[in-house]
């Protein structure tokens, strides 16, 4: 069974993956990077870390660590069949799902674990997602770091995955954007209130 069918056989009735996200899933497996049914975008082994003692400064290359997996069980209340985990965005443990909203389209939210991120909120469009992971952040699981890239963030200067962004600028015809407030400029938090954001509320409807 392909990455691609794998991860969409999961799906609960109602629920499905963008055009976009399919070609990545593709794209990950003709690479040899799905282990043990997890997708990965760099081979884990080949995580490069070196910490400059004299800068203060810390060096990651291979970019993005956000993994995909065709399922995981029920996110707290959340119903399984409204909102469908298959990713980690973050080592905290956050999450990337599908949601159905009620008109019944499946967006693209982020789960927040709580106990590191804390947010909960759409994503928008899958192409943009997709650009986002291909800036370099060495996670995605804390926005509040968009307003910078990655090399001016003061700790850390993560370098960048580029098979992935020259897969994605010449399949999609796409740029890649400098921050990543660009391509997600909202990110509503859990305690955020009032919050006008639909996953955010349904988030909270089921508390």
């Amino acid at each position: 069974m392909s990455f691609r069918t794998a991860m969409r056989a999961a799906l609960p009735e109602g629920l499905a993956y963008s055009t976009e996200l399919l070609a990545l899933f593709d794209w990950i497996e003709a690479r040899g990077l799905v282990r043990n049914g997890v997708g990965h975008l760099f081979p884990p082994e080949a995580r490069n870390f070196r910490f400059d003692e004299t800068t203060g400064r810390a060096e990651v290359h291979g970019g993005t660590t956000i993994t995909f997996f065709p399922a995981e069980g029920p996110w707290g209340n959340l119903p399984p069949e409204r909102v469908h985990v298959f990713g980690q965005t973050g080592a905290d443990g956050s999450r990337i799902a599908l949601f159905r909203d009620d008109q019944g389209t499946s967006r693209l939210v982020h789960v927040g674990s709580g106990s590191g991120s804390v947010w909960w909120g759409c994503l928008g469009e899958p192409l943009d997602f997709l650009r986002l992971i291909a800036i370099g952040y060495d996670e995605l699981a804390f926005p509040e770091s968009f307003v910078t890239s990655p090399s001016e963030h003061p700790e850390i200067t993560v370098h960048p995955n580029e098979p992935l962004r020259e897969w994605l600028t010449s399949t999609f015809g796409v740029s890649i954007p400098v921050r990543g407030e660009e391509v997600c400029p909202k990110s509503p938090a859990m305690d955020d209130a009032p919050c006008d954001d639909p996953f955010w509320r349904f988030v909270d409807a089921h508390r």
